[in-house]
């Protein structure tokens, strides 16, 4: 037997050591307590914000997606014909192309012959001293005809034909933005992959809804924000992050909303879908949100210092009954027979291990059930291993390509 065996043996072989036992559940119960605290505790607070109105608005604004699109002729032919059977009574789509290279102009110019809701714009090929997708919504909202204006992918799809309707209930005049679910759906991609993008979109945006119900909305996803065109505008728009290629609604927000302005829909029925990226592509979301939540503020880098601080706890929590049973085996084998008294943290342990197991997906089980999405019941174990790695390997990709993201005008 190794050395360090040994000395463990002969620790825990004495009666003090086997006081030393309880160390590991009292840490478990530390962890467990911090888990909690850290991250449990969004899913509930997600719980509570579901349970918010579904009736109809008394009175229902005009509203205007703004759609920006960048080579994006196929899904727009797919995408736009189901915005357009929204059960709403007053709505129209602004489609803009962002210099495009495949058939999205003629595909746009279709679309809007067809149908005399879709309106579209381009931005100008002179134009070089802004984000193309930072123009193109700007210049989408600018031509809204409504007050309140939905941004959307034009890969996006309404899961329901009551997605605007059922918007529209938290238009509401004490509100600026609005923020929905995207949710992630099923194109024949491989089921890891769609399982692994699912939690994470999810996740994330559950994060953020509790963020934002703590007083601090710190960002959202590039698509299903519904906003004022008036604040949007009287804010600046995009002014704060000219430079940076992405993250534009997430830095919007960080900078300008407000707790008592901003309302959030966790309503299946107001849920877009996106189609699942793949795992390179995932991989550079990380990265995108690494360098966006840098550029976010004090409270943005204090929640994902909060995420981070999560994510290390959950992998600790996940290695101390690891740790626990290899030390116990080593003393059994050393001693050449159980260790009676040591019965009593051995079974805490492995109650508290079972706990930490179960209670991811039991309080995930609701939100997910509601939203009709798979519950992740071993998936949410596995993903809180890999994600302390994934999350450095984002940072260091970050920090390795930061110089890249700043656009030289």
């Amino acid at each position: 037997m190794s050395f360090p065996s040994c000395l463990f043996a002969s620790l825990f072989a004495c009666p003090f050591g086997i006081h030393a036992l309880w160390f590991f559940p009292a840490l478990l119960v530390l962890l467990l307590v911090l888990l909690f605290l850290l991250r449990w505790i969004d899913w509930v607070v997600a719980r509570r914000v579901m349970a918010g109105p579904t009736a109809d608005a008394a009175e229902l604004p005009r509203i205007s997606i703004i759609v920006p699109c960048f080579n994006a002729a196929r899904a727009l032919e797919t995408g736009i014909p189901q915005m357009l059977q929204q059960d709403y009574p007053d709505f129209q789509i602004i489609l803009v192309n962002e210099n495009s290279e495949d058939d999205t102009a003629d595909v746009i110019k279709r679309l809007a012959q067809s149908d005399p809701r879709v309106r579209h714009t381009y931005v100008p090929d002179t134009s070089r001293s802004i984000e193309p997708r930072k123009l193109a919504l700007t210049l989408g909202i600018k031509a809204a005809r409504s007050e309140w204006v939905v941004i959307a992918d034009p890969d996006a799809q309404p899961v329901s034909r009551r997605w605007l309707r059922t918007l529209a209930v938290r238009c509401t005049e004490t509100a600026d933005t609005v923020l929905s679910l995207c949710l992630v759906r099923d194109d024949d991609e491989p089921r890891a992959a769609l399982r692994r993008a699912s939690y994470e979109c999810l996740a994330e945006q559950l994060r953020l809804v509790a963020a934002a119900r703590r007083g601090n909305p710190i960002g959202w996803l590039p698509a299903n924000v519904c906003m004022r065109k008036s604040w949007f505008l009287a804010n600046d728009g995009f002014t704060d992050s000219l430079t940076l290629p992405f993250g534009e609604e997430t830095l919007l927000l960080a900078a300008h909303a407000t707790r008592e302005r901003t309302a959030v829909c966790l309503d299946r029925a107001a849920a877009l879908t996106l189609p699942a990226p793949g795992r390179r592509a995932l991989a550079m979301e990380h990265v995108k949100a690494c360098e966006t939540g840098r550029r976010a503020g004090r409270r943005a880098r204090l929640y994902r210092l909060r995420e981070t601080a999560a994510a290390w706890a959950h992998f600790l929590a996940l290695l101390v009954p690891v740790v626990y049973l290899a030390l116990r085996l080593a003393v059994d084998l050393f001693q050449n027979a159980y260790t009676v008294a040591a019965l009593a943290p051995d079974i805490i342990v492995f109650l508290l291990a079972a706990a930490l197991l179960l209670l991811p997906p039991l309080f995930l089980r609701p939100v997910f059930k509601r939203l009709q999405q798979p519950v992740p019941w071993l998936y949410a174990t596995a993903h809180a291993l890999l994600f302390p790695w994934r999350r450095t390997a984002a940072a260091v990709r970050c920090k390795w390509l930061r110089k890249t993201f700043v656009r030289k005008f």
